[in-house]
């Protein structure tokens, strides 16, 4: 069998720099220079950050990756991150529509996670009531629908979420679920040292 989910690091480089200069004082060679590490303060992922394995397959499970389908599939590598300054915003991928249901007049319950959802599938005609306090939705196959949904707290309603919304939360990668230590998810940053070298 060949190999099935197979996930990559992303990319990663750095730069570092030193200026020197050189100058004599009497008899003695003196050298000042700066060295500068991660002069870029690029931003790598450490494992340090991840407060346990449930932590870890958190982060794992927000990542869209390419086999993934619906509004979770991407291109994410491991290393990708979210900006400490987005929200944090879950995106999934829904098999029944909130919007049709509650045009129906039948309550279909927010996770409260904040969560964006997407539906794509037959528009909700109908539901058949079970007796049980569920119900059956009836699907009319003749009309396709793909909308962007989400719990909106203020009006407790569902709400559609326009595609411009959704497009900029994916660039900011809105939906990745960060490690928990945020003191410890990044281990690299820029540093600054000041030295004089001095030979007699």
């Amino acid at each position: 069998p060949g190999v099935s989910n197979n996930v990559q690091w992303r990319d990663s480089y750095n730069v570092n720099l030193r200026v020197a200069k050189d100058f004599k004082l009497n008899n003695l060679d003196m050298r000042w220079y700066v060295d500068i590490t991660n002069l870029m303060d690029t931003k790598f992922l450490s494992y340090s950050g991840f407060a346990n394995s449930q932590d870890y397959l958190a982060y794992m499970g927000s990542l869209h990756f390419d086999w993934e389908e619906g509004i979770e599939k991407g291109r994410d590598r491991i290393g990708e991150y979210r900006d400490p300054k987005i929200k944090y915003t879950p995106m999934r991928s829904i098999n029944i529509n909130p919007l049709d249901l509650q045009e129906l007049g039948v309550n279909y319950q927010s996770d409260g996670s904040g969560a964006i959802y997407l539906y794509e599938g037959s528009r909700i005609i109908s539901v058949i009531d079970d007796g049980d306090g569920s119900y059956t939705p009836v699907f009319d196959e003749s009309q396709s629908v793909k909308q962007y949904i989400r719990w909106d707290e203020e009006s407790d309603k569902w709400q559609k979420v326009t595609s411009s919304l959704v497009n900029q939360l994916l660039e900011d990668k809105a939906y990745i679920d960060m490690p928990n230590i945020q003191s410890m998810t990044f281990l690299n940053p820029r540093s600054i040292k000041f030295g004089i070298q001095i030979s007699f």
